[in-house]
């Protein structure tokens, strides 16, 4: 009888080790998004602004210096509370927060907003919240004119 337990338990780890990589995001399940300080996500968020980039090239000099300066001020994000966030901070951060809640439906619980780090005035915002059982990354605010947070997406 001991040997059926451990065997049946055994059995169930293993099936536990094999689905938790693949486990489905529940409304509310905050630990489900990853957190700002993930070093595979500002990796992800680097390799996706150097893309757009190559794809769109820079048309003079000003624009060919804040490309590099973005990438190269780049060091990491923090979080911050998404339902304290100020439309004075960044307007176009403000409105895709509004549009999440009102069209998506979610929550503040159900949205991790981070900041970058560094630059007091030019901050990038990365917003991450489910979307297809996984997390949808957006990054606002890399460059006002050309990126949209279409060009700037993925799923994480």
């Amino acid at each position: 009888m001991q040997h059926l337990k451990l065997s049946f338990i055994s059995l169930l780890m293993v099936i536990m080790i094999k689905t938790a990589g693949a486990a489905v995001f529940m409304a509310g399940d905050k630990d489900a998004l990853p957190s700002c300080q993930n070093p595979y996500l500002l990796e992800q968020v680097k390799k996706h602004i150097q893309d757009y980039q190559e794809e769109h090239p820079y048309k003079n000099i000003i624009e060919y210096r804040q490309q590099k300066l973005l990438l190269k001020n780049l060091s990491g994000f923090r979080q911050i509370a998404s339902q304290d966030f100020d439309i004075d901070e960044n307007i176009e951060t403000a409105n895709k927060l509004v549009t999440l809640k009102i069209n998506a439906g979610l929550e503040d619980s159900d949205i991790v907003l981070c900041r970058s780090i560094g630059s007091d005035k030019d901050y990038i915002y990365i917003l991450i919240y489910p979307e297809e059982g996984k997390s949808k990354v957006e990054i606002l605010n890399t460059n006002k004119e050309e990126y949209t947070t279409e060009a700037l997406s993925f799923l994480f």
